[in-house]
């Protein structure tokens, strides 16, 4: 015969440990599994741990005369690879610009032409690049009449199929040289 109080009392207690452990498992995984959790960043900690990671990529100091556009040219061998791309200025602001190219001339601004105040702050974002090909990343000074500017730029590509790779076009790695100009450099605004 079964004796009914006593498996009532296994039972109770079995539960009440059941419920203890678990509500302590519960919590653990909401404090210490799902606030740390990858798939919960913000875009924001999402660049800036990308970009901390690639924090042996070189910063590109290049000085942009007035009238001039610097561009720094790319390619990807995948779809959807992202760029992480990081700039400021010295004084002034400066246009910028993503490009796609379909031909040798062709192009789709993937992040339209704007002035941005990276004097004041830096500009530090990230774009998904649609298709694998090139693209072409620009600084454009051309509205300047007579100021040039001195940028600091860092670009990281990350490519689905071949990791992180730092983008290493243009530019100079000495950050005390202000005359020196990287990429294609242009008056034409090209």
């Amino acid at each position: 015969q079964i004796d009914v109080a006593g498996a009532l009392s296994i039972l109770a207690d079995f539960s009440s440990t059941y419920f203890t452990n678990l509500d302590s498992y519960l919590t653990f995984v909401a404090e210490n599994v799902m606030e740390r959790a990858p798939f919960f960043l913000t875009k924001a900690d999402a660049v800036a741990s990308t970009v901390s990671a690639s924090r042996d990529s070189p910063m590109h100091k290049v000085k942009i005369k007035s009238r001039e556009v610097l561009e720094v040219p790319l390619t990807t061998v995948s779809t959807n690879a992202e760029l992480v791309y990081e700039f400021a200025t010295k004084g002034n602001d400066i246009a910028f610009a993503i490009r796609q190219y379909t031909e040798e001339t062709v192009f789709t601004e993937l992040l339209p032409n704007q002035r941005y105040d990276s004097h004041k702050t830096n500009i530090m974002d990230t774009i998904v690049l649609p298709d694998a090909g090139r693209y072409t990343v620009v600084f454009d000074n051309s509205f300047s009449r007579w100021t040039s500017k001195t940028v600091t730029y860092r670009l990281v590509l990350v490519d689905t199929d071949a990791g992180i790779e730092s983008v290493n076009a243009g530019g100079d790695d000495d950050e005390d040289d202000d005359d020196e100009t990287g990429g294609s450099a242009s008056g034409s605004g090209v």
